[in-house]
């Protein structure tokens, strides 16, 4: 296993979608888009948070971590950023 510095990044995400009246059901909305991507980045969190939970001999260096730092509403996108620290170890 090799160290190397523990890299940021930031990634912004546009999730363009169907416009309407809010009364209504409409498909495929910039919301339905948004929650599908924040789900995954979630899901992936939770691994990580359980890795470094299971084993104390890691740090948090040890894991990448995805955290959502910013949700803008802009008229018929949604948009996301999420800022990740990848672990510093490769195998």
């Amino acid at each position: 296993m090799v160290f190397v510095p523990s890299k940021f990044a930031d990634m912004l995400v546009h999730c363009p979608g169907t416009t309407g009246h809010g009364s209504s059901l409409l498909p495929d909305t910039a919301g339905e888009k948004v929650r599908i991507i924040i789900d995954h980045f979630m899901d992936f969190r939770e691994q990580e948070k359980k890795k470094l939970d299971s084993n104390p001999s890691l740090t948090i260096s040890d894991v990448t971590s995805v955290n959502l730092t910013k949700l803008k509403v802009i008229m018929i996108e949604l948009l996301h950023k999420h800022t990740f620290k990848v672990s510093g170890y490769v195998s």
